[in-house]
Parts: structure tokens; C-alpha cells; sequence
């Protein structure tokens, strides 16, 4: 089950910080590839909001507006219906806004389930992404092998281990326990 977020206006987000939650993108003509990059963090970590139609510029941001909403829409929500992209299909909320007399696209992307991470791009499980303060960041190996261990059936803090219990523990250790 995908965890909801709720839902914020353009002025909202733009008086908050790029960062864990909330990546502003320009995509005035066409859909980023980074986005993709986006989703795949934010399903992974917390959820959160994607902009269209805001250029970042150093720590000021400004409003460009999207061109043509039905088609970078369209091509973006389509992208992401698609498994040999996006290894889950996520419930991504698109929301249109005008800021300005420009239209934004919000998108509301929710945080994938334990059983569904990792969220991958392009069917490589090495193209997952984790959100680290503003950044997406590829997964290390480490990362990756926590993700599958929490979607795992049989929880990794669970299993027995197979260990001489006469060969682990010092005799005064457990005296003293």
C-alpha cells in the first residue's frame, strides 16, 4: 500500500526549502530525464512533491510556467504507467495550478510500500534512487541490499543464525549478565 501525502499549493511550496520532499523542475517543453531519477527517490525514501515549470536559480526561484500542460503531462503520467520504465506502477497525483497567469504542474508522488521497494528505472535495479537533502542519489550496494531485506518476507532481524553459542559468548560475560 502506497502512504498519502497531502496536498500543498504552488505558494506553499515555493516559500519551502528544495530538499527532502519537494524538487522544483523547469520542464517548460518537455518532461526532464531527471524526473524520472526524482520519482524513483522519492518512492524510495519519504514521498513528495515534483514541480513542473519552475527554474531553480541558486537559492532564488523563478516561475516559467509549463508550454504545453496536456502533452508534458500526458507524456510524464504515461512514462510512469509503464513497467519496462518504472519497476511499480505508482498512484502519482497531478495537479495543475496557475501561479502568475503561468501553469505549474505539481505532481504528488507517495512513498512505495517496504514490499515494493526498490523502485527502479529501466528495469536496472542499479538505477534506484534514494532522496538525500535536495539531491537524488543513486543507491549504493549497501543501500540496495537494505531495501531488499525490508521487502524481504522473512525479516532480516528474524532469521536464526547458525552459531556454537560454547564458541561466542566468554563464560565470565554471561556470568556477569
Amino acid at each position: 500500500m502506497l502512504k498519502k501525502i497531502k496536498e500543498l499549493t504552488i505558494d506553499q511550496l515555493l516559500n519551502a526549502h528544495e530538499w527532502t520532499d519537494i524538487e522544483f523542475k523547469e520542464a517548460q517543453n518537455a518532461v526532464p530525464k531527471s524526473a524520472y531519477e526524482t520519482i524513483s527517490a522519492f518512492a524510495n525514501t519519504a514521498g513528495g512533491y515534483l514541480v513542473f515549470g519552475v527554474k531553480k536559480d541558486g537559492q532564488s526561484f523563478e516561475v516559467v510556467g509549463v508550454k504545453d500542460v496536456d502533452k508534458i503531462q500526458n507524456d510524464f503520467v504515461n512514462t510512469l504507467r509503464q513497467k519496462e520504465k518504472f519497476s511499480l506502477i505508482l498512484d502519482v497525483t497531478a495537479q495543475l495550478q496557475r501561479f502568475e497567469d503561468k501553469d505549474v504542474l505539481i505532481f504528488i508522488v507517495p512513498e512505495a510500500s517496504k514490499t515494493d521497494k526498490p523502485v527502479y528505472i529501466n528495469g536496472d535495479i542499479r538505477r534506484s534512487f534514494l532522496r538525500k537533502g535536495a539531491c537524488d542519489v543513486r543507491c549504493s550496494p549497501e543501500e540496495l541490499q537494505r531495501l531488499l531485506n525490508d521487502a524481504s518476507e522473512i525479516r532480516y532481524d528474524t532469521r536464526i543464525l547458525d552459531y556454537n553459542l560454547n564458541e561466542c559468548f566468554v563464560d565470565k560475560d554471561i556470568q556477569w549478565y
